[in-house]
């Protein structure tokens, strides 16, 4: 099955960017909605066993924990995470943002999960490592914090640049808690 349309009466979407080649970058509004958006905040904040990770680059500027399918080996700046099993909680945001993506049970297979500092903290340009994707090559970006802001460029080198250097920001957005942004098709082989 492929990335369907949002099944979540009244949610509004947005298509982020035009990319070619059947890829797709689309924001979900509300697809947690509000109490449950921020019950879900709270829970994962003081409930999961957060860790700070170095990888080639240095030590992080947030703390991750990262969750998944047992074969969801995700590897990124030479740090290679091991999944730990779904958690309650994670299993029921796992079906919430699968439906209102649109996606089949089990089609998003790991959860890397982000706390950053208050109004601190950010990942630095980069495209996500899919293989621990699925077939679908889908990724799910749940906003549960603050607000912030969720931007695509062209990556240097990729078919999708025009011109070496290219750095054209192709989408910049404002993530709010409950928004998903969802990405798939060839999203993480071209953009950054």
């Amino acid at each position: 099955s492929g990335v369907g349309s949002p099944s979540m009466e009244g949610l509004a979407t947005e298509d982020l960017a035009t990319l070619p080649l059947g890829s797709r970058c689309t924001l979900l509004r509300g697809a947690v909605r509000g109490d449950a958006a921020a019950a879900a905040f709270s829970t994962l904040a003081s409930e999961l066993p957060w860790t700070t990770e170095t990888d080639e680059f240095g030590l992080h500027d947030r703390k991750t924990v990262y969750f998944g399918d047992a074969d969801c080996v995700f590897a990124f700046c030479g740090l290679a995470l091991s999944p730990r099993p779904w958690t309650p909680a994670l299993l029921r945001l796992r079906a919430l943002v699968e439906e209102a993506c649109g996606l089949a049970p089990g089609a998003l297979t790991a959860c890397l999960a982000n706390n950053y500092p208050d109004g601190e903290g950010h990942i630095p340009w980069h495209h996500d490592e899919v293989r621990a994707h699925g077939q679908l090559r889908a990724v799910a970006s749940l906003s549960l914090g603050a607000p912030r802001l969720f931007r695509i460029r062209r990556r240097p080198g990729a078919a999708l640049a025009a011109a070496e250097g290219e750095r054209e920001v192709l989408c910049e957005v404002e993530v709010r808690p409950g928004d998903v942004v969802l990405m798939s098709g060839g999203t993480q082989a071209r953009p950054e």
